[in-house]
Protein backbone atom coordinates (compact mmCIF):
# COMPACT_ATOMS: atom_id res chain seq x y z
CA UNK A 1 0.00 0.00 0.00
CA UNK A 2 1.04 3.81 -0.63
CA UNK A 3 2.98 5.01 1.78
CA UNK A 4 4.80 8.64 2.20
CA UNK A 5 7.15 9.03 4.79
CA UNK A 6 8.99 13.20 4.60
CA UNK A 7 12.17 13.17 6.21
CA UNK A 8 12.66 16.81 7.23
CA UNK A 9 15.62 18.65 9.32
CA UNK A 10 18.27 21.36 8.19
CA UNK A 11 21.38 20.96 5.71
CA UNK A 12 23.73 18.37 7.50
CA UNK A 13 21.08 17.24 9.88
CA UNK A 14 21.65 13.42 8.46
CA UNK A 15 18.65 12.98 5.86
CA UNK A 16 20.83 12.01 2.69
CA UNK A 17 22.66 9.76 4.55
CA UNK A 18 19.57 8.06 6.26
CA UNK A 19 18.07 7.82 2.62
CA UNK A 20 21.80 6.04 1.59
CA UNK A 21 22.23 3.75 4.35
CA UNK A 22 18.49 2.72 3.25
CA UNK A 23 19.51 1.53 -0.30
CA UNK A 24 23.06 0.65 0.80
CA UNK A 25 24.92 3.36 -0.57
CA UNK A 26 26.42 3.34 3.02
CA UNK A 27 26.93 1.21 6.04
CA UNK A 28 25.49 2.04 9.01
CA UNK A 29 27.47 1.83 12.35
CA UNK A 30 24.67 1.97 14.95
CA UNK A 31 21.24 0.40 15.33
CA UNK A 32 19.23 -1.60 12.57
CA UNK A 33 17.68 -1.10 9.25
CA UNK A 34 15.16 -3.56 7.65
CA UNK A 35 13.29 -3.52 5.32
CA UNK A 36 9.83 -5.18 4.63
CA UNK A 37 11.07 -7.37 7.52
CA UNK A 38 14.85 -8.12 5.89
CA UNK A 39 17.18 -6.87 7.75
CA UNK A 40 19.80 -5.25 5.68
CA UNK A 41 23.15 -6.45 6.10
CA UNK A 42 26.73 -6.53 3.85
CA UNK A 43 25.59 -9.76 2.10
CA UNK A 44 25.69 -8.78 -1.74
CA UNK A 45 22.80 -10.64 -2.76
CA UNK A 46 20.75 -9.32 0.19
CA UNK A 47 22.01 -5.54 -1.48
CA UNK A 48 20.92 -6.57 -4.95
CA UNK A 49 17.61 -7.55 -3.73
CA UNK A 50 16.93 -4.54 -1.91
CA UNK A 51 18.33 -2.36 -4.97
CA UNK A 52 15.97 -4.31 -7.33
CA UNK A 53 13.19 -2.68 -5.57
CA UNK A 54 14.02 0.88 -4.90
CA UNK A 55 14.28 3.30 -7.05
CA UNK A 56 16.26 6.56 -6.02
CA UNK A 57 16.22 10.28 -7.27
CA UNK A 58 19.54 12.52 -5.55
CA UNK A 59 19.43 15.70 -4.97
CA UNK A 60 21.93 16.15 -8.13
CA UNK A 61 20.66 14.71 -11.80
CA UNK A 62 21.71 10.89 -11.55
CA UNK A 63 21.34 10.08 -15.51
CA UNK A 64 23.16 7.99 -17.44
CA UNK A 65 24.71 10.27 -20.08
CA UNK A 66 24.97 8.13 -23.05
CA UNK A 67 21.07 7.09 -22.82
CA UNK A 68 18.24 9.32 -24.60
CA UNK A 69 15.82 10.41 -22.35
CA UNK A 70 13.62 7.31 -23.04
CA UNK A 71 16.53 5.08 -22.59
CA UNK A 72 17.18 5.78 -19.15
CA UNK A 73 13.49 5.68 -18.21
CA UNK A 74 12.93 2.15 -20.03
CA UNK A 75 16.48 1.25 -18.32
CA UNK A 76 14.66 -0.29 -15.26
CA UNK A 77 12.19 -2.39 -16.51
CA UNK A 78 13.98 -4.10 -19.45
CA UNK A 79 17.48 -4.63 -17.78
CA UNK A 80 16.66 -5.40 -14.25
CA UNK A 81 13.17 -6.71 -14.02
CA UNK A 82 13.50 -7.92 -17.15
CA UNK A 83 10.22 -6.99 -18.99
CA UNK A 84 9.72 -6.53 -22.93
CA UNK A 85 11.01 -3.07 -24.30
CA UNK A 86 8.26 -2.44 -26.34
CA UNK A 87 5.46 -2.78 -23.09
CA UNK A 88 8.34 -0.73 -21.48
CA UNK A 89 8.23 1.99 -24.08
CA UNK A 90 4.81 2.71 -24.10
CA UNK A 91 4.71 2.86 -20.49
CA UNK A 92 7.87 5.01 -20.32
CA UNK A 93 6.12 7.24 -23.31
CA UNK A 94 2.80 7.85 -20.95
CA UNK A 95 4.62 8.71 -18.10
CA UNK A 96 7.18 11.00 -19.67
CA UNK A 97 4.11 13.03 -20.89
CA UNK A 98 2.96 13.07 -17.33
CA UNK A 99 5.81 14.80 -15.44
CA UNK A 100 6.18 16.92 -18.80
CA UNK A 101 8.64 16.20 -21.57
CA UNK A 102 7.71 13.19 -23.45
CA UNK A 103 9.10 15.54 -26.69
CA UNK A 104 12.35 15.18 -24.94
CA UNK A 105 12.59 10.97 -25.53
CA UNK A 106 15.05 11.04 -28.14
CA UNK A 107 17.17 13.97 -26.48
CA UNK A 108 19.74 13.08 -24.62
CA UNK A 109 20.53 14.39 -20.74
CA UNK A 110 22.91 17.00 -21.58
CA UNK A 111 20.66 18.52 -24.23
CA UNK A 112 17.81 19.28 -21.42
CA UNK A 113 18.12 21.96 -18.98
CA UNK A 114 18.01 21.30 -14.89
CA UNK A 115 14.23 20.95 -14.04
CA UNK A 116 14.11 18.61 -17.48
CA UNK A 117 16.86 16.63 -16.30
CA UNK A 118 14.77 16.22 -13.14
CA UNK A 119 11.72 15.28 -14.20
CA UNK A 120 13.81 12.57 -16.07
CA UNK A 121 14.86 11.10 -13.40
CA UNK A 122 11.79 11.40 -11.33
CA UNK A 123 10.01 9.08 -14.51
CA UNK A 124 12.87 6.92 -13.88
CA UNK A 125 12.43 5.89 -10.67
CA UNK A 126 8.69 5.30 -10.89
CA UNK A 127 9.20 3.38 -13.79
CA UNK A 128 10.90 0.77 -12.05
CA UNK A 129 7.44 0.16 -10.62
CA UNK A 130 9.71 0.01 -7.29
CA UNK A 131 8.67 -1.09 -4.09
CA UNK A 132 10.33 1.36 -2.32
CA UNK A 133 11.59 4.84 -3.70
CA UNK A 134 13.63 7.45 -2.22
CA UNK A 135 13.90 10.98 -2.61
CA UNK A 136 17.09 12.80 -1.71
CA UNK A 137 15.78 16.56 -2.02
CA UNK A 138 15.08 16.26 -5.46
CA UNK A 139 13.79 20.18 -6.14
CA UNK A 140 16.62 21.73 -4.19
CA UNK A 141 18.45 22.47 -7.28
CA UNK A 142 15.65 24.38 -9.61
CA UNK A 143 14.62 27.78 -9.49
CA UNK A 144 11.72 28.76 -7.84
CA UNK A 145 8.82 28.35 -10.68
CA UNK A 146 10.08 24.86 -11.65
CA UNK A 147 10.65 23.62 -8.03
CA UNK A 148 6.57 25.06 -7.39
CA UNK A 149 5.58 23.07 -10.39
CA UNK A 150 6.84 19.73 -9.65
CA UNK A 151 6.28 20.46 -6.20
CA UNK A 152 2.51 20.06 -6.74
CA UNK A 153 2.91 17.13 -9.46
CA UNK A 154 4.83 14.64 -7.10
CA UNK A 155 1.92 13.64 -5.03
CA UNK A 156 0.09 12.83 -8.33
CA UNK A 157 3.04 10.66 -9.67
CA UNK A 158 3.45 8.79 -7.53
CA UNK A 159 -0.67 8.22 -6.31
CA UNK A 160 -1.75 4.91 -7.03
CA UNK A 161 1.56 3.02 -7.72
CA UNK A 162 1.98 1.34 -3.86
CA UNK A 163 5.38 2.28 -3.05
CA UNK A 164 6.85 3.47 -0.14
CA UNK A 165 8.06 6.95 -1.09
CA UNK A 166 11.06 8.01 1.62
CA UNK A 167 11.37 12.29 1.08
CA UNK A 168 13.89 14.02 2.30
CA UNK A 169 13.71 18.01 2.13
CA UNK A 170 14.80 20.89 4.25
CA UNK A 171 11.44 22.67 3.48
CA UNK A 172 8.71 22.68 5.59
CA UNK A 173 6.42 23.20 2.66
CA UNK A 174 7.21 20.27 0.83
CA UNK A 175 6.43 18.31 3.70
CA UNK A 176 2.81 19.30 4.21
CA UNK A 177 2.19 19.02 0.58
CA UNK A 178 3.53 15.30 0.51
CA UNK A 179 1.84 14.91 4.13
CA UNK A 180 2.12 11.24 5.29
CA UNK A 181 4.09 10.46 7.93
CA UNK A 182 7.06 12.97 9.07
CA UNK A 183 10.44 12.55 10.99
CA UNK A 184 12.38 15.38 12.45
CA UNK A 185 16.05 15.10 12.62
CA UNK A 186 18.41 16.72 13.55
CA UNK A 187 22.53 15.96 14.43
CA UNK A 188 21.99 12.80 13.06
CA UNK A 189 18.73 11.31 14.88
CA UNK A 190 15.33 11.15 14.66
CA UNK A 191 14.03 13.86 17.08
CA UNK A 192 10.44 13.88 16.31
Amino acid sequence: SQEVVVVIGPSGSGKSTLIRCINRLERHDRGRIAVDGIELSDDIRNIQEIRRETGMVFQSFNLWSHMTVLGNVIEGPVHVLKRPKADCRDEAMALLAKVGIAEKADAYPAQLSGGQQQRCALARAIAKESRAVFLDEPLANLDYKLREELREQLPELFAGRGAVVVYATSEPEEALLLGGKTALMEDGHVTQ
